[in-house]
């Protein structure tokens, strides 16, 4: 099986974690953890894993595969030995994600099936820590994930809470970073961006869903994460398709040639990775038709249909109000 090389989510891809650090304790007598999670044994394993499944991705993804399932396993030993902790939860749903995310695009890839568990992982570690921010990006990812890989349209029926995950995520302006170029914080507003741009704004989808586009939140968000992270690639790519969607629909010039722009000069960025390369392709497309732009998510293209969406908003409503 030809296995491909990691892409973002809603664009999110990440960078291998560093080090935590571990001090060996004895057994668990109760099954539950009195020491940090990060002194589990479970945990420290999961750690040094999961760094070699990121180191794997490029080179041997059958192999990183592997790894990430089972660095997913160990971080879930870990959450299970512990209480109100989401580190371990989200460890494991990152993890599981990235098993999925590894897979061929394809009808009969299992990629669903990871992305369903990373998502019920990311859960579980919001319902141990209510205030676990990489907890509600990584079920915002493992939503997104699941969206695109049964139904688009069908996974508008969750955008609302996928917002409330984004929004609560950023008003506790989490501090986690993995790096330099690498943080909760900017990868929430790198989601938002990508969300509020790609979700249509039609005015009944409020009413309907809960939720719609807003593409001038989206470029603040935009501008934000860029700022936290400017050495970031898709960043930068993220700013540009906001420019480039806003100035080709709503017909404002100055912003469609600061996206041009600056796609022009990532053309002859340095790239470091297969995920750096596809960025740069997406550069070429979206200047070669600036309104696709609208519908690029960091890794692919979406359109999505008015009147389906709304047959989908109606039959969700529609169920909502019967319960």
């Amino acid at each position: 099986m030809r296995l491909r090389p990691a892409a973002q989510l809603l664009g999110l891809m990440l960078s291998v974690v560093g080090p935590h650090p571990v001090t060996a304790v004895s057994p668990l007598a109760s099954g539950r953890a009195s020491a940090p999670v990060e002194d589990l044994p479970a945990f420290a394993q999961g750690v040094a894993i999961e760094r070699r499944a990121f180191s794997l991705l490029e080179t041997d993804p059958l192999a990183a595969q592997a790894s990430f399932l089972e660095a997913s396993a160990r971080f879930a030993a870990a959450a299970e030995a512990t209480s109100g902790d989401g580190l371990p939860f989200w460890r494991s749903a990152r993890c599981r994600w990235f098993a999925g995310e590894v897979l061929p695009v394809d009808p009969g890839s299992e990629r669903v099936v990871h992305f369903e568990a990373a998502q019920a992982l990311a859960e579980r570690g919001i319902e141990a820590d209510a205030d676990c921010a990489e907890c509600m990006l990584w079920k915002f990812v493992a939503m997104g994930r699941v969206a695109t890989s049964r139904s688009v349209i069908a996974g508008m029926r969750d955008a609302s809470e996928m917002a409330d995950l984004l929004d609560r995520g950023l008003a506790l302006n989490p501090k986690h970073r993995d790096g330099d170029d690498n943080s909760t914080l900017g990868n929430l507003h790198y989601g938002s961006a990508i969300f509020y741009r790609v979700l249509p704004d039609w005015m009944w989808m409020r009413w309907l869903i809960g939720v719609r586009g807003d593409k001038e939140r989206a470029l603040g968000h935009a501008r934000t994460a860029l700022a936290l992270h400017p050495a970031r690639l898709d960043y930068r790519v993220e700013l540009a398709s906001q420019l480039l969607c806003l100035g080709s629909t709503d017909d404002q010039r100055e912003r469609l040639d600061e996206g041009v722009s600056m796609l022009e000069q990532l053309l002859d960025a340095e790239t470091h990775s297969v995920r750096d390369e596809r960025q740069i392709v997406a550069a070429e497309i979206m200047l070669a038709s600036p309104p696709k732009s609208c519908g690029y998510t960091g890794d692919t293209w979406v359109e999505i249909d008015e009147q389906d969406a709304a047959a989908v908003g109606a039959s969700g409503k529609d169920g909502a109000d019967g319960d």
